[in-house]
Order: C-alpha cells, then structure tokens, then sequence
C-alpha cells in the first residue's frame, strides 16, 4: 500500500452529521471555456511518414539476412508494411526527425524536458501462440544529440505470448529519459525477431501523459450493473449519515471472501494498450466493528488486483496488485490503497481485457469507493483534473452567538474585518480606513448600508459580501460556502493555516483562535456526505520566522515549532473524511517556505525542511505531501510546487502611492500582453520543474481574479516599492478591463497542469475573493427576474461564474449556472426567516 502510515485517534472518527440539507447536486459541470479539449501533454506528434501511406519511403532499413525485407502491403483495407524472415533472422526499420524541421511539429519552448512514448498496430500471422521460442518484437525511440544517442523509452513483445492473427496495439508504456535542448533528432526504431509475417500499420509518438482507463465508472454514485460482487456484499450502497469517501455512494464489501470485480476490454481502453504498465486504486474504509487486531495480520486483509486475461483460452495473469491489513486503530479511517506491478506490470499483448478484483478477509463491513484503473503514475486517489481554492479563516462578527459578543477591543471585535491602522507612508491619512464597529465610529455604514469592513472599494462600494460581515466559525455560512464551492466545479480548498501554537498562545492571552475554530468547523462540515469538496492547509512558517510565537529566539527553536504544528496537524486531523490526501499522504502546502527573520539573520532553506520533515515523520508517522511555493532547491523534500508571485508592480493600477490616494492610474497603463508573458514565464519554470521527475513532482499554477488591498493598506507595506523609491503601501492590480483573470487563467490552462490553484474564495481584505458579493436588486424574494438582469448577474455573480465556467472547460463538463443563485437565494432566505441562522450584514 503507498503512501500508508501509522495514525493516532482522530477526534472526527466519531463525529458524523446525521442530518443532510436538500438541495446540491453532487458532481457538478459546467460549459467549456477557453480551456483546452486536452492536457497538453497528450497531444500526439506529426511525423512524416508515420501511417505507410507512402510504404517505406523515408525509412532506413537493416536486416541481417541483407537487402531490405520490408515492403508495403495492403491488409483488411489497411496500409501497412510487412516483414517476413526466416528463423534466426533479425530486421530493423526506423526514421529519424529533426527537431524543429518541418516533418517534426514539436510545440515551440515545449521539447526540454518533455518524455515520449511510442506506439504501433501489430499483427503476427503463422504459427499459433506457443511457438517462436526466443523470438520478440522490439520498439524503441531515441533521442539524437550532441552527447551521442539516448533511450528514450523501449518495450519488447514476447512472441511466444502474442496473439495472431488479430490486430493489437503496442506501445513503450512509459519514457525512460526525456527530450533536452540539445536533442537534433528523435529516432524510433522497430525490429523484428521472429520467423514469418509481421505486419505493423500507423506509429504514433505522443508526450507521455499517464491516462486513466476512460469509462471505469468506481464512484457508485449510480448502479452500474459492470461491477460483479459474491452474495452478500453490494454496489452501489448510499448512506447519508457517513457515504462514501466522495458523496454518498459507495460499493459494500460484506465479511469474509467477499468481493468486487469489474472487467474492462483491452479495446476499448485507449489510449491504454499492450505494453502499458497498469495500476488500480481505491479508497477503503473498515467498519468500526469490525474484527481486526491490533497489529496488522495476514488473515485480515483487503485485496485489489488488475488481472490481464484472455477470454477465448481461460488464460489469466495478475500483473499489478496491493493489500491493506486493517488494525484497531484502522477502523472508521478512509485509507488509499494502490496497486504495485507484479513483474513488469505491463499489459501483455495477448490479453483480450483486464478484470479489476477487489477481495476481502476482513469479518466485517468494508467500503470502497473511488476504484480507478489507470496507467502507471496516472492515479493517486482524486480525480485526474482538480481545482484548489485557497480559503481564510479570520474573520470575527460579534452578532455570532457562540462568539462571545463584544470584546474589549474594537479589533478583536471585529477582527479582519476592521482595519484602522494608517498605512506607513502616510501616517496622517485615514481614507483608507475601515471600522465596521458603530460603537466605535460614526461612519461604521457606507453609503449603500453595508457595514463598513475592511474592503477596498475601487471596483465599486458593493464589493462587500453578499450574506454580510460574517463569522468564519458560523456553521452555517460554511455550509453555504461549501455548496457554491461543489456548484462551482471546486474540488478542494487550501485553508490558511497558522498552526496550533499560535492557537494556543491566542487562548493564553485571552483572544479567540479563529483560525483553528474555523479549520476544525470545516472539517465538520466535510463529514457530510452530500460535499465532495476536500480540505488542504497552506502553512505559514512566518508565524515563528517572524516572531509571532514567542520564546524562539534560534533558528532550531523555529523549527521545532513548525515540526510541532505539522506533527499535531497530522495527528488530530489526518483521519478526517474531509482531509486531502495524495496517494494517501495528507496535502500541505507552504506559503514562503524560505521565510526569513526580520532582521534577514534566519533563513529556510532546504536542508532546513528536510529536518522539519523528517522530525513530523519520526513522531507521527506520516510523511506529508508537501507543496512548496519557490521552485525547490535540488535536495529539497518537496512534491510540488505552486508559485505565488503573480501579482508584481508592473501590473498594478498605482505604482506609486500618492496615485492611489489621488485616484489617478500611474502612466502607461499594464499590458496584457505583458501579463500574459509574466504568466507564462512563472509557469514554465515550475512545469520544467516537474517535468524532470514526472512520476513524483506535481506543479500546481496558481490564478488570480484581481488583487485590492486598499482595504488593509500598509499590511503588505515589505513587499512592493513604488516607482518613487518610496514604499508603495497598497497594491491594486489593473482590471485591464476586464481581462486581468482571464489572461492568468488561459495561461495557467496552457501549462499542462493536473491541478490548478485559485487566489482565492474569500480573502476579502486582498479582493481576490471569487464569493458572491451584494447587491441591492438580490434580496430574499422571487429573484427570477432579477437574475436575469445582466448588471446584477455581473455584480454579484460574476467572478464565480467565470470561475465555473473555465473550471468545467478544464474538467470537460457541462455548467449549471442556475445552481449559483439558487444556492445564496436558499441561505438569505434562511438567516431573514428562521431565528436560528445567524443574519449578517
């Protein structure tokens, strides 16, 4: 099992809520927009030559027997070159391409890095399978260079285990080494080693993108009469109170010997073929009265198989395979159990289909869901395009009943949402100020009514949220975010985490640690099975860089504490349903993971994480999936990286802040062009970055609705100096009329990105937010006609149905905007009618 590890109790194993609201649809789509049909990275090769339409013109040929043995042929309608030796013989065909000439498209900036595989149509006539001892089929792609010939991929057929006299598909399976910026020419070579007729029709050269079987339906959220089970167990199982590791459904594996099985032909799997090595995934979860040791036993267990068959002799072989033996402290916990390969794990040519098994030993019930059969590297137990929201967690209403009420502090009243502070570089001037607190200021409401919380005001005084100056603990809200986030297309938010130190040092001086009250209200949330969304911590080491924890004055002493807060992350809330997790490992990202002191004395660097790493690893057992935010360093312990460095002078409205005070846009005004090449550069460096072990890094682009912190302005005051020399104080980026999110979405679709991160749902002090915002005409009432007035669709809807509408063109689906208004029209109507919903505004 990968990525598996020892847990402690979780204090959410228990906690599972009873009760679940009508009203979401799970699985939502949405229209496709400026999004691309495919990953980049499948996009196939044009090659001259590559379908024998012209026989074997522009191929060199060799064979030990000399002369040239290959010759075009016709076949069942089908141009093809042949080959027929005697035995002992051997023959090779191949071509060579120039890169960047004509017969080799390579998209340009795209070669480096970039990892191959090849593919043939093969058809052996003549003796039956058994015979040709010793004989075999090989396929190779090379790439030429300066340095001399490397191998790219490879893949042999074993004559003896091949069929006759039926077309298969052949493939390299998975690449080897990768294209460089050296490379001058890529090779494929096909020899023949076998006596009698070979036929080979159409070579194909993509880049390797490990796929996933298509139409392997393992999500049970509908019967699915494919899936073959013993007497006791079932598919699909639908449980409102747990449900499955996604929604509700789930398949049921009842006791001892039971079992689930799927077969799937080999045909209809493209772009999987003979010669791809395969896995299979799934989530489990052992019931919490099931007999199980303490200790892992070999007589309790749950198996997955991928089992290569060939219906017409009874031939089977298992070719990938992997187990989870369940203790006591398993139970109630969704675990991801992989297959590995056995052998090769290849496909092997004669297989007809592959059947997907799934057994269990256990006495007791186990739940499956998520069953995926894919090709090596392609699964790690989510879906194969995700979307990532970040999400904060800090703001503070006094109207929220379990809250406390009012504090002594206007600032602590109100937390984020009050911003009073006069920003650095001018100390006198207070336009910038925000206090919601009518207690505490006579302007506490704008002109529109709205309490005035901190929210800049330069796209336009109704910038603020549409439900009111909420509690981020409030259940209730939560609720209301997580079903727009699932109508939306979101799979999982990245919640700004700033540790359980923090939180406690909070609680010691009396203040409330929203932060860690609103997490753990989250993760509540998601034991509802009606979400599908899954929740992910983005961790700010600053927290101790910076001094906010006290009594760290060495750099060790800093680390220890971030070692302690992962560690206790991990620990509390690593067996919550709602935690994301990467073949099973629990995902944590890094905000400035090479974080500084504030005299710069104190710096991260790689060995440094290496150390935090490895201490959570000793004491809990888990090895984090880590995604740092800087292009890691070669030795650095990190999967993956998304880059947050987007947002920079050249693209802001003010460059000055004398500007932003007057109003007046510094000339000239951004480029879009320019943005666009911004974009495009952050992207490639961290795509280049994966690409160089594709199997184990993940980069993860980041995207960006606007940016206004005029709201807090003075709390970004380090990171940007105006075009005056003096410290620029606020950052507005320039809406480019309209065009600023589009251009960082095309460009993040553009770099061959499995998942892709927004900035952010709710950050309202930074106006990042893609949350619905308010309106005067969007009132709890009959809203039909007000949607379908255009100024408040925009208005209060507008980031987030373009959000919808490109994340459904990302994942190939089909949009429901009408879930969007329904969904806020639901929860107003709710905190204006029923008294125990608390009514923000």
């Amino acid at each position: 099992m990968r990525g598996r590890a020892r847990r402690r109790s979780s204090p959410w194993r228990a906690a599972r809520i009873a009760g679940v609201a009508a009203g979401v649809a799970a699985g939502v789509a949405a229209a496709a927009w400026a999004a691309p049909s495919s990953f980049a990275g499948t996009q196939g090769l044009t090659l001259a030559g590559q379908d024998f339409a012209a026989g074997t013109a522009g191929w060199q040929q060799s064979a030990s027997t000399g002369g040239a043995p290959f010759t075009a042929d016709t076949a069942g309608g089908r141009t093809t070159v042949l080959c027929d030796l005697p035995g002992g013989a051997t023959a090779t065909l191949s071509r060579a391409w120039s890169v960047g000439a004509a017969d080799l498209e390579l998209p340009s900036g795209s070669a480096h890095g970039r990892r191959l595989v090849a593919e043939v149509d093969v058809r052996l006539d003549g003796a039956a399978p058994g015979g040709g001892q010793g004989e075999a089929l090989h396929l190779r792609v090379i790439a030429e260079g300066a340095g001399g010939d490397r191998l790219i991929g490879e893949s042999t057929i074993d004559v003896a285990d091949a069929p006759r006299a039926r077309w298969f598909r052949w493939s390299t399976g998975l690449a080897t080494d990768a294209l460089r910026s050296d490379t001058s020419a890529l090779r494929v070579e096909w020899t023949v080693a076998m006596s009698g007729v070979v036929r080979v029709d159409t070579l194909r050269v993509r880049y390797e993108a490990p796929e996933r079987a298509p139409d392997f339906d393992g999500t049970f959220e509908s019967a699915d009469p494919a899936w073959l089970h013993d007497d006791w167990s079932d598919v699909p199982e639908s449980d409102a109170v747990i449900g499955g590791y996604r929604g509700a459904g789930y398949a049921r594996l009842d006791w001892n010997d039971a079992y689930l099985a799927r077969d799937v032909a080999v045909s209809a799997l493209a772009p999987l073929c003979a010669g791809v090595p395969v896995e299979a995934g799934a989530w489990l979860r052992v019931d919490d009265g099931a007999a199980v040791g303490a200790t892992p036993s070999a007589t309790d267990e749950v198996v997955i198989s991928v089992i290569a068959r060939d219906e017409a002799d009874g031939w089977s072989q298992t070719i990938a395979e992997g187990a989870f033996r369940p203790r006591v402290a398993d139970r109630g916990d969704w675990v991801y159990l992989e297959t590995t390969p056995v052998g090769d794990g290849r496909i092997p040519a004669r297989a007809t289909d592959l059947r997907v098994l799934l057994t269990s030993t256990v006495e007791g019930e186990v739940r499956v869901d998520e069953v995926e059969l894919g090709a090596a590297r392609a699964l790690d137990g989510n879906p194969p395009r995700m979307v990532g929201v970040n999400y904060v967690g800090r703001y503070r209403s006094p109207h929220y009943p379990l809250g406390g009420g009012d504090l002594l502090e206007p600032q602590q009243t109100w937390r984020n949402w009050r911003w009073t502070s006069p920003p650095a570089p001018d100390a006198t001037f207070t336009g910038f100020a925000h206090d919601p607190d009518c207690a505490t200021s006579p302007t506490c409401v704008r002109p529109n009514g709205r309490r005035d919380v901190a929210v800049g005001t330069e796209g336009s005084p109704n910038d603020v949220p549409l439900v009111g100056a909420y509690d981020s603990r409030d259940a209730d809200v939560l609720a209301y975010h997580l079903e727009l986030a699932q109508a939306i297309g979101i799979d999982f938010l990245v919640y700004e985490y700033l540790g359980h130190a923090l939180a406690t040092q909070h609680a010691q001086f009396g203040h409330e640690p929203i932060n860690e009250e609103c997490f753990e209200a989250l993760l509540a949330q998601l034991e509802d099975p009606r979400f599908d969304v899954k929740l992910a911590v983005m961790y700010e080491p600053k927290v101790h860089m910076q001094g906010w924890v006290a009594d760290q004055p060495t750099l060790h002493e800093k680390k220890l504490g971030m070692a302690a807060d992962l560690a206790y992350l991990v620990e509390r809330y690593e067996g919550a349903r709602g935690v994301l997790k990467r073949d099973g490992r629990p995902v944590v990202f890094l905000f400035r993971d090479r974080s500084c002191d504030p005299a710069g004395a104190q710096c991260l660097d790689a060995a440094d994480w290496v150390d935090v790493l490895e201490w959570v690893r000793a004491d809990t057992g888990v090895e984090p999936y880590v995604v740092a935010d800087a292009v890691p360093e070669p030795d650095a312990p990190f999967d993956g990286v998304s880059r947050w460095d987007l947002v920079s002078r050249a693209f802001l409205k003010y460059r000055t802040f004398d500007d932003a005070v007057s109003g007046t846009p510094t000339a000239p005004r951004p480029d879009p062009a320019a943005l666009a090449q911004h974009c495009g550069d952050r992207h490639r460096v961290g795509r280049d970055w994966a690409r160089e072990a594709p199997a184990d890094r993940l980069h993860v682009p980041i995207v960006w609705p606007g940016f206004d912190d005029t709201g807090v302005a003075g709390w970004g005051l380090p990171n940007v100096t105006g075009e005056d020399g003096t410290p620029l104080g606020v950052r507005v980026a320039d809406a480019l009329d309209g065009r600023f999110y589009r251009t960082t979405v095309t460009s993040a679709l553009a770099s061959d990105a499995r998942w892709i991160q927004i900035a952010t749902w709710n950050d309202w002090n930074e106006n990042t937010r893609i949350e619905p915002a308010w309106d005067p005409a969007f009132v709890p009432s009959d809203f039909s006609e007000h949607w379908l007035d255009a100024r408040v669709q925009r208005q209060v809807f507008g980031r987030a149905l373009e959000t919808q509408a490109w994340v459904a063109g990302f994942k190939g689906a089909e949009a429901q905007p009408d879930l969007l208004p329904r969904i806020a029209m639901r929860y107003l109507e709710r905190a204006a009618s029923d008294p125990a919903v608390t009514q923000y505004d």
